[in-house]
C-alpha cells in the first residue's frame, strides 16, 4: 500500500534520450508505454490528492504522501509499537493515524526528517517520531515531481500524434502551476521562495532549509528563469557550497536520518542535473557551481 515518489515518467524520458533514436521507434515504444505511464499518474491523482481552499483563489488540488497503512510498517514492526506505545496514543485511531503518518513518510523516501514533524510547544525542540504530521503537509518537492509528469505526457502523446492528450496534460500541467504558485511559492523581498504547505496552519509548514525547497528549478519546464535561478544560489550560497559532503538534506541536526548533516545522493543529483541543464554545455557560472558540489559529495 506504499508507494515511491513518480520518477517512472523521468526513467522513460531518460531511457528515450539515450537509447531510441529513430522517431518510429519512439512512437513504438511510447504506444506501449503509456498506458503504463497514465496508470501511475492516474493513481497519484485519485489515491493521493488533497483537495483546499485557499482565501481569494478558490479550490486548489495538489499532490500528499498519504498512505491508507494502518498498522506498524512490516520493517519497523519493533520500533513502530513503541512509539504507538507512548501516552498520547490513548485510543486505537490515534495508534492508525500514527502508523498512517509514518508510513507515509517512508512513501517519501525521507524516513525521517524534521521536515515532517511538529515543533514541541514552545521549546522548538522536534522530539521524534510522536510528532509526525505527513499526511497534513503538501510537499513542494512530489508536486514538481508531478508537474514534470504532466509536461512528460504531453510531450509524450505530441511524439505520437495525439492532440487531444496532448492538449489535456499542457492544461493539467498549468493548473497545478497556479495551484503550486498559491500555495507553495512566496515572494520575500522580491524574491521567490518555495516551501510545503502545512494544511492544518493554511501556512508555510517548513522553518529552515531543506534541499526539497529548491526543488522548483530541478527541471526545465518549471518556469524558473537564470535570475530566478542567480537568486536562489545566492539566497542559499552558504548551505549549498560550504560543506566537504555536499549540500545536507537540512540543517537541523535532529538525530534523524535525513536531517543535517546527511547528505542525499539523489537530490545531489537532481540539483546538479539542473545546473548543467541551465548552462547548455558552455561551461559557464552554473558548470562550475555543478563541478564543486560534485566534487564535494
Amino acid at each position: 500500500n506504499r508507494s515511491q515518489p513518480p520518477v517512472f515518467s523521468l526513467i522513460v524520458s531518460r531511457y528515450m534520450e539515450e537509447c531510441i533514436t529513430t522517431l518510429e521507434e519512439r512512437k513504438e515504444f511510447l504506444r506501449r508505454v503509456l498506458p503504463l505511464l497514465e496508470k501511475e499518474y492516474n493513481y497519484w491523482m485519485k489515491e493521493r490528492l488533497a483537495e483546499i481552499i485557499i482565501p481569494g483563489y478558490g479550490n486548489v488540488s495538489l499532490n500528499v504522501y498519504r498512505t491508507e497503512h494502518w498498522i506498524p510498517r512490516p520493517e519497523s514492526f519493533v520500533e513502530d509499537r513503541a512509539t504507538a506505545s507512548l501516552p498520547q496514543f490513548d485510543s486505537e485511531l490515534k495508534k492508525q493515524q500514527l502508523y498512517q503518518n509514518i508510513a507515509s513518510a517512508a512513501e517519501s523516501g525521507w524516513d525521517f526528517s524534521s521536515r515532517w514533524l511538529i515543533l514541541s510547544g514552545k521549546t522548538n525542540i522536534y522530539k521524534g517520531l510522536e510528532d509526525i504530521q505527513t499526511v497534513m503537509l503538501i510537499p513542494t518537492d512530489l508536486n514538481v515531481f508531478m508537474l514534470k509528469f504532466e509536461s512528460l505526457l504531453s510531450e509524450f502523446f505530441q511524439v505520437i500524434d495525439n492532440p487531444t492528450k496532448d492538449k489535456e496534460y499542457q492544461a493539467r500541467y498549468q493548473k497545478r502551476q497556479k495551484a503550486m504558485d498559491v500555495t507553495l511559492k512566496r515572494l520575500e523581498n522580491g524574491s521567490p521562495k518555495w516551501k510545503d504547505f502545512d494544511m492544518g496552519t493554511m501556512k508555510s509548514a517548513n522553518r529552515s532549509f531543506y534541499i526539497s525547497d529548491i526543488s522548483p528549478i530541478w527541471f526545465s519546464g518549471v518556469d524558473v528563469d537564470s535570475a530566478v535561478l542567480d537568486l536562489i544560489i545566492e539566497e542559499n550560497h552558504a548551505i549549498l557550497f560550504k560543506y566537504p559532503g555536499g549540500i545536507p538534506v537540512s540543517e537541523d541536526n535532529t538525530g534523524q536520518q535525513w536531517d543535517f548533516p546527511n547528505v542525499w545522493a539523489p537530490m545531489q543529483h537532481l540539483f546538479i542535473d539542473s545546473l548543467l541543464r541551465a548552462d547548455k554545455g558552455s561551461e559557464g557560472i552554473y558548470y562550475k557551481h555543478a563541478l564543486n558540489i560534485s566534487q564535494r559529495f
